[in-house]
């Protein structure tokens, strides 16, 4: 019998899918889409309301981009509104609600909610690949087509966290990486461990200035949210070991949009 409530954690952050309302086959795809990070049920987690309502598009996507998201606060909601998908996360409340078309999917949605649930941790939901060395998670950083799928799909055997999306936040006296269950083009790859942070890497020879990991950063396109920008590029990741430094001439160090407290 399929579930009627999915609860999974994203570094260490949990949320409940209310399937109830889904037919059987919808409820299949989210149960095998993101049951690889299930956790047992915990009342702190945010629950997520999902039915289906028939109608048009919430946005006409004729003309448009290949995919939008428009986000906005209202109160003390956050709205969210996408081609097939619109909803409201209350994140003091601990509830979200979410209507989908026929052609909706969830993911979208979920994105921005852990964006915010991340940063409301401390930590950030990064357009990035995450792959796991000698114990170490080290993350790379870049818009679409700068090589992150790439490096993930030749690390083989280390550990692949994601090729799409990670999360960073701190933890205790460690900033930690953490994998996941979002699509990306391996999404087979999305590893549900967290792992000491041993940098954050950009696939492109040579040290990047402020002002470009500035530019960097807002080209990525992901449904981040981030503290101001500015002063963004301008931190450092700090981890047990210290102060991380560029690791090579194959891969520059990208002033971290992250600075451990």
């Amino acid at each position: 019998m399929l579930p009627t409530l999915l609860t999974f954690s994203i570094a260490d952050i949990p949320v409940t899918l209310r399937l109830g309302a889904l037919d059987c086959e919808r409820r299949r795809q989210l149960v095998a889409q993101y049951g690889s990070f299930a956790t047992p049920a915990t009342d702190s987690a945010l629950r997520v309301d999902l039915q289906v309502v028939d109608g048009a598009p919430f946005i006409t996507p004729e003309g448009q981009h290949a995919w939008q998201v428009i986000t906005w606060q209202e109160g003390d909601r956050i709205r969210f509104r996408s081609f097939y998908e619109e909803g409201w996360i209350a994140r003091d409340q601990r509830v979200a609600h979410l209507d989908l078309r026929a052609e909706g999917d969830p993911e979208n949605f979920l994105r921005v909610l852990y964006a915010w649930e991340c940063l409301a941790h401390g930590g950030l939901l990064l357009h990035a690949s995450g792959i796991v060395r000698n114990g170490l998670g080290f993350v790379f950083f870049g818009h679409s087509g700068a090589g992150k799928t790439t490096i993930a799909g030749l690390s083989a055997p280390a550990v692949v966290l994601s090729d799409d999306l990670v999360m960073i936040r701190p933890m205790a006296d460690r900033v930690v990486v953490f994998g996941a269950p979002f699509a990306g083009a391996l999404p087979e790859t999305a590893h549900q461990s967290g792992c000491t942070a041993g940098g954050i890497l950009r696939p492109d020879p040579g040290i990047l200035s402020s002002h470009r990991a500035t530019a960097n950063c807002r080209s990525c396109g992901a449904p981040c949210v981030m503290r101001t920008l500015c002063h963004a590029a301008t931190g450092t990741v700090r981890s047990n070991h210290g102060t991380l430094r560029q690791p090579g001439a194959d891969h520059s160090y990208l002033p971290s949009v992250f600075s451990q407290r």
